[in-house]
């Protein structure tokens, strides 16, 4: 009975100075000599590159509907500014403010139309869009096993500040065919789609490693993917997978 009393007070007093010594993750202790106080507030700077998949039902419309575009892909990027609070050991909560881009691309098939003499005219409606955001993320995360990994969930909530969209009309057969300009590929002015709602949210899941950069200083590079749940557009589904690479410095203060 005392070895066990022993063993488990050596236990308690390992995790506390764990807590103690190795906030965050990290012995920044290196030397009696070099007393350092592990901060917990840390800030910095981050930056991600981003693969986005669309799927959806958009109608597109030049006067008529032509067509529905339903699936689309795209890279973009999102950078800014965060900060992280680690109120244990193991547990920290994040916040950030950036700019982030949506990128996409979209085809769809129009109508066969006939044509004399040839029989019928086929062709391709392109959708290519670039959507930017004014995002605050929140986040919270668990080191993995006392180790340096963590997971972690997070949402974001954006705010559009910039919409470009274009439309294309592509001829794909007879190779022949041409527009009144001579191209086959030509630039549809007046094509619509539903309206590009103001408040993007999304939420997340997060899994990454905490790098030590030296006293004070870490790194955080991790994967994180976000969940479809709020349509893009006002009034048609248009729901994007995000998966982001990110990397994020922080500095202790």
């Amino acid at each position: 009975m005392k070895k066990i009393f022993t063993i488990v007070i050596f236990i308690c007093l390992f995790i506390f100075s764990q807590d103690r010594l190795f906030g965050q993750g990290f012995d920044w202790q290196y030397s009696p000599r070099l007393p350092f106080e592990t901060p917990t507030f840390f800030v910095g700077l981050n930056g991600n590159l981003a693969y986005y998949l669309h799927n959806g039902s958009i109608d597109f419309r030049e006067i008529y509907k032509c067509c529905t575009f339903t699936q689309g892909t795209g890279f973009g990027s999102i950078f800014g500014i965060n900060a992280e609070y680690w109120k244990t050991a193991t547990i920290a909560l994040g916040g950030s403010l950036s700019y982030m881009t949506i990128i996409g691309y979209f085809e769809a098939d129009g109508e066969a139309l006939p044509v004399y003499p040839t029989g019928l005219f086929y062709y391709k409606n392109e959708f290519s869009t670039k959507l930017s955001y004014i995002t605050i993320e929140m986040d919270a995360k668990y080191r993995l096993f006392l180790t340096h990994f963590f997971a972690g969930v997070g949402i974001r909530l954006g705010y559009l500040v910039s919409n470009k969209s274009e439309f294309f009309e592509k001829i794909v057969s007879p190779p022949e065919a041409r527009f009144n300009d001579g191209s086959q590929r030509r630039t549809i002015a007046n094509g619509v789609i539903s309206d590009i709602q103001p408040i993007f949210f999304t939420p997340k899941l997060n899994l990454g490693y905490d790098f030590n950069l030296g006293l004070g200083t870490y790194s955080s590079i991790f994967f994180s993917a976000g969940l479809p749940i709020v349509n893009i557009t006002r009034d048609a589904q248009w729901l994007s997978w995000i998966f982001q690479l990110n990397i994020k410095v922080f500095k202790g203060w």
